[in-house]
């Protein structure tokens, strides 16, 4: 009876560890399930962010490129012309000693401006190639002028003659006249610089960000300032132009240009977490619904107002932010993003791109991802393309 008893004993002690291998072994499989699991779920959300991070770039590189060689440079031979090379005339008015100069204007390209009667009231205007004066205005009247019509009538009340010697005037200013030295700068690099207040478009991609958002897509991340991107713009010694300014002041506030519907959020995070930790701790969140699309400044409630007396003001320097902007529509939905000085009146270099080298451009791609916990994930790499 006392053995019986043992083998029952026995019995019961090797059930028991072999439960305890079974819980073991199902632990280790859970475990290794778990792990696998969650690997494809970091392999997914790094594909989804190296996939937004080239696609954005992308867009960023063709933009600065077709900035950059869309004009012709500095082959313009036409110069404005000066006294002695056109006259004006009418019934009771003459001027054989008009002097016009090359101007630049916030609405006009290049173009000359003199004075007959009063200030600017003669303009000339180039043709599309800047190699010759194509059109004459005055007294709101635009007619023809330039090599092949030497002179014209207008229809004042003085019937105002102008009568143009091209053979005087046909010479380099030194000017870029079609305002595009595509040199990936601002400015010109000519042997006379543009006016003040006028510039090329080169640099527009530093400044301006562009992209699209999916009807699918939830919570897209269009913009991202942290102390790296923010570096990379100091750092790019063509953002040195006056009209524009770097991350130096307080009182940034960002231009929103969105065409459809749309959510609008705004997040401000921790620095000190991210650079230490690589983590985004948010450190508050604003939200935003339009059923429509809208364009302006954003404003504290995350409207946008072409009123800057409540506006959002994003402190760059001191603080990390990132936008994002949820589609509603059922298509495609384009943004636009640029942001000024309020206190300065410039532009505001956003785009941290450097394109001071030779022949590469540099770009430091980013992306966030918001993860079905409401998780904020990030990649942020340094892409280099060929000019």
């Amino acid at each position: 009876m006392k053995s019986f008893s043992n083998l029952k004993a026995t019995v019961l002690i090797y059930t028991i560890v072999l439960v305890n291998i079974s819980l073991l072994m199902a632990i280790v499989m859970l475990n290794n399930s778990s792990i696998l699991s969650n690997n494809r779920e970091v392999e997914a959300l790094e594909t989804k962010l190296t996939s937004a991070l080239k696609y954005k770039t992308s867009l960023n590189v063709k933009y600065h490129r077709s900035l950059n060689s869309n004009g012709s440079g500095f082959i313009d031979v036409v110069s404005c012309p000066s006294a002695g090379h056109f006259t004006m005339s009418g019934t009771l008015q003459r001027d054989d000693a008009i002097v016009t100069n090359l101007t630049f204007s916030w609405w006009l390209e290049a173009h000359c401006s003199g004075d007959y009667l009063v200030v600017d009231d003669i303009q000339f205007y180039f043709n599309d190639a800047k190699d010759d004066i194509a059109f004459a205005e005055y007294q709101w009247q635009i007619l023809a002028l330039g090599w092949g019509t030497t002179s014209t009538t207008f229809s004042d009340g003085d019937n105002t003659l102008i009568t143009l010697d091209n053979n005087l005037f046909q010479s380099a200013d030194g000017y870029d006249d079609d305002a595009n030295s595509d040199d990936y700068r601002s400015g010109s690099t000519g042997s006379v610089v543009y006016p003040d207040l006028y510039w090329d478009d080169d640099s527009l991609a530093r400044t301006y960000i562009y992209g699209y958002a999916s009807p699918d897509a939830d919570w897209v991340n269009i913009f991202w300032s942290n102390s790296q991107t923010n570096q990379y713009i100091e750092t790019n010694t063509n953002n040195d132009n006056s009209i524009y300014t770097k991350a130096s002041t307080a009182s940034w506030h960002i231009y929103l240009d969105l065409d459809r519907p749309f959510d609008l959020r705004v997040v401000e995070f921790d620095r000190t977490s991210y650079e230490a930790f690589n983590q985004l701790k948010p450190v508050s969140t604003t939200e935003y619904s339009s059923g429509s699309g809208a364009l302006w400044y954003i404003q504290a409630d995350l409207t946008l107002s072409g009123s800057t007396a409540s506006a959002y003001e994003f402190d760059f320097p001191n603080q990390d932010y990132a936008i994002f902007v949820n589609n509603t529509w059922t298509g495609v939905l384009f943004y636009q993003i640029s942001s000024t000085d309020l206190l300065s009146g410039s532009g505001i270099y956003i785009n941290p791109m450097k394109d001071d080298e030779p022949d590469i451009i540099r770009i430091l791609g980013n992306d966030i991802l918001i993860n079905d916990q409401g998780r904020y994930l990030s990649k942020q790499s340094e892409i280099i393309s060929g000019k």
